[in-house]
């Protein structure tokens, strides 16, 4: 009969031939689930490196863990990376969440890493057992349904191969192996709420409900098969809001709660303004949600005539069209224009025709009408609100504004029918 490391090993190597990814950037803390880990991707002999951390936050404990990782790397030839918390992060660690502050610090120490090691991804050595405490910790905090989906074998470039595995699973492998690893004392102290699930909870609840962990796990599967469903409409509607800068009240209305957070997440708002864009549904024109970007600028979610208007402010804003160009010598089409397609007279044409931001003092002879107009005006005529109008292009002759795509046609340079030199324009949204 097949061992504990003999099914663990075997399902790994298959994991990696799905995978194949060229470089596995191994997270190994020193403990029994990350050194295991480690031992059986080298046995496999697929192409490792180490990343470990020392949060000095043990110190002569710490040391240890870090050199059983460093020693094992030097016996077997690994390439090892590792990140050292200097004295201001410590003490910011012992500041804040600590756990969580440790995470962060974790996970973009690995993700520099990976950006070094192309077609790269990072493996962590979490197992069923943390599934399922992450499921109960993530309950008691009120988490929403992605929160109660858990972790995924392969997601964000973080390969976790252990997730169908439980702790008993690993430690038996582990005794086979005769493996050295490390244990952290702080895993028992019940000061940390993941622990205090894990050491008293769960075992409290397992006692009363037996099939608790097949359930949980059940659980989990049933929020992550329903979170795949409702992502793959995801990417259209950010597509969507970033061209247009907009959202209809109506298209909101329709999204679950997980595809209205996830689609304002993707523009990196803060989840406080996420909880409010409800207040905008029945706000006045002009109502704004305001809050300050990473860099230090302003940003605002305002309601206007039934849309929700994302202005986020860009060091510099792409143009969202492209232009193609075709001569003829007649104008070889109607003069009933779609503002797709226009015809110039190349003779009325003294520059290069490109695309640029519109300026309040940007002028338009609009066609069919007298006079002009002010482009910030036909902006506003066509309900775009004052803080977005800047971020909106025309297409310009040098200085001449010749179109605002979508909206208004200049006059001045059209082709008419005695025009020997006509220039086709056809606008097109970038994809």
């Amino acid at each position: 009969m097949a061992s504990s490391l003999d099914h663990i090993q075997n399902a790994l190597k298959s994991q990696l031939e799905q995978i194949n990814a060229a470089t596995y950037l191994v997270a190994v803390s020193g403990g029994l689930d990350s050194m295991l880990l480690l031992h059986i991707l080298n046995t496999l002999k697929a192409p490792i490196c180490v990343l470990h951390v020392n949060y000095r936050l043990r110190g002569e404990e710490s040391e240890r863990d870090a050199q059983i990782v460093e020693e094992f790397c030097q016996q077997q030839q690994i390439k090892l990376h590792k990140y050292c918390v200097s004295n201001t992060e410590q003490k910011d660690l012992k500041a804040a969440n600590l756990q969580a502050k440790a995470r962060e610090l974790r996970y973009a120490f690995f993700e520099e890493i990976r950006q070094q090691y192309p077609d790269s991804v990072v493996c962590t050595a979490q197992h069923a057992d943390d599934q399922i405490e992450t499921f109960w910790l993530q309950l008691s905090r009120g988490a929403g349904m992605k929160g109660l989906a858990g972790m995924q074998v392969l997601s964000n470039q973080i390969f976790r191969p252990f997730l169908n595995w439980h702790k008993q699973d690993l430690l038996s492998a582990a005794q086979e192996l005769g493996l050295n690893w490390r244990e952290d004392q702080s895993n028992n102290s019940l000061v940390y709420r993941r622990n205090l699930w894990r050491k008293q909870l769960l075992p409290e609840l397992e006692q009363q409900i037996p099939d608790l962990k097949a359930a949980t796990l059940l659980l989990q599967d049933h929020f992550s098969k329903e979170i795949r469903a409702q992502s793959k409409l995801l990417p259209g509607l950010q597509l969507q809001l970033k061209n247009n800068k907009s959202i209809t009240l109506k298209e909101i209305s329709e999204l679950s709660a997980f595809q209205f957070i996830e689609l304002f997440k993707f523009f990196e708002i803060p989840a406080h303004i996420i909880q409010r864009i409800p207040e905008l549904f029945a706000a006045k024109n002009g109502t704004s949600l305001v809050w300050t970007t990473a860099n230090k600028q302003q940003a605002k979610l305002i309601s206007f005539e039934q849309k929700i208007w994302l202005f986020l402010p860009e060091t510099e804003v792409e143009c969202p069209f492209d232009l193609e160009l075709e001569s003829y010598t007649t104008l070889i089409h109607s003069t009933d224009f779609d503002l797709k397609t226009i015809y110039l007279d190349a003779q009325k044409i003294v520059g290069t025709l490109n695309f640029r931001a519109l300026r309040e003092e940007d002028q338009l002879f609009p066609n069919g009408m007298t006079g002009k107009k002010s482009a910030f005006e036909i902006l506003k005529e066509n309900k775009i609100p004052a803080d977005l109008r800047s971020s909106y292009f025309g297409l310009f002759d040098q200085e001449k504004l010749l179109l605002i795509p979508e909206m208004k046609l200049d006059k001045r340079a059209l082709a008419t029918e005695q025009t020997t030199q006509v220039l086709k324009v056809s606008i097109k949204k970038k994809q």
